[in-house]
């Protein structure tokens, strides 16, 4: 009997910590926030493609003015629908500029990047190769000890 009530107190335990961890989705804060920052690069965006200013700033006035209306409705649905908004404003610069967009991030990339360089394949800037090690583990450009004999 004991082990019944166990197993129900840790399921309910498990329901209720599974039920709060899916209402943590993103905050308005953040996506707030996210929404500023894009509204930042669309501006250098601006500034940076002058033949392209009066559009780019005509489609962040109209990013500007959904952004109004999403946080006057308010309510749960809010967040999500800011974190859309801010994914079409992403996607707006990386079709203009893909320099100028935030990188995704994965933790596969992160750690393939770690020993890559910028330096293209055949353009002649390669590391030479170590030296074959010889029996005493010196390669052929060693110098011998003073005294010693060469062979």
């Amino acid at each position: 009997m004991m082990r019944m009530d166990l197993r129900a107190v840790i399921g309910g335990v498990l329901l209720a910590l599974v039920m709060l961890l899916a209402g943590c989705g993103t905050t308005i804060e953040a996506q707030q926030n996210r929404f500023a920052k894009n509204s930042d690069t669309m501006e250098a965006l601006a500034a940076k493609k002058p033949m392209m200013k009066t559009a780019v700033m005509d489609k962040l006035v109209g990013f500007k003015a959904e952004r109004d209306k999403i946080v006057a409705a308010g309510g749960e649905k809010a967040p999500t629908e800011l974190a859309r908004l801010n994914s079409r404003m992403e996607e707006y610069v990386r079709k203009i500029d893909p320099s100028m967009a935030p990188q995704k991030s994965t933790a596969s990339s992160k750690k393939l990047n770690t020993t890559t360089t910028n330096t293209p394949p055949g353009s002649g800037t390669a590391t030479p190769a170590a030296a074959p090690a010889g029996k005493l583990g010196g390669g052929s450009n060693t110098i011998p000890a003073p005294g010693t004999a060469t062979p």
